[in-house]
């Protein structure tokens, strides 16, 4: 785990940041860093293409931008949907987080993404 923790360039101090401030008060900024540290494998899976593909394709300076963004409107979007669902169901902010992180919120975000626009790198 280590060498993906050192290898995820596409986890700025901005996304540290975001998941502190939405996951920070539950205590599940690790388990949402661990998320997003999985990214490669996980779109791999889901998407196709090999790890070190999706590790290239979030990794890509030249394109930086477009992949922090989506990055931060899935740890935002995931953030502010448990706040919303905590505060209409009466639920503790907690259970939407945990619930979201099993079952790859963010990921799920990214993903969709990414098949919707095409951009699908499939070699």
């Amino acid at each position: 785990m280590k060498d993906m923790q050192d290898n995820s360039p596409w986890i700025t101090d901005y996304i540290k940041l975001l998941v502190e401030k939405y996951f920070g008060p539950c205590g599940l900024v690790k388990d949402a860093l661990k998320e997003l540290r999985n990214l490669p494998k996980s779109l791999s899976r889901r998407l196709g293409c090999d790890v070190q593909t999706w590790q290239e394709y979030l990794s890509d300076l030249s394109k930086a931008p477009t992949r922090l963004n989506l990055i931060e409107g899935a740890v935002k979007f995931v953030g502010e949907k448990a706040l919303r669902d905590s505060e209409k169901y009466g639920k503790d902010l907690r259970y939407y987080l945990n619930r979201a992180l099993d079952e790859e919120h963010m990921t799920n975000f990214i993903s969709r993404f990414i098949e919707e626009m095409g951009i699908t790198e499939r070699r």
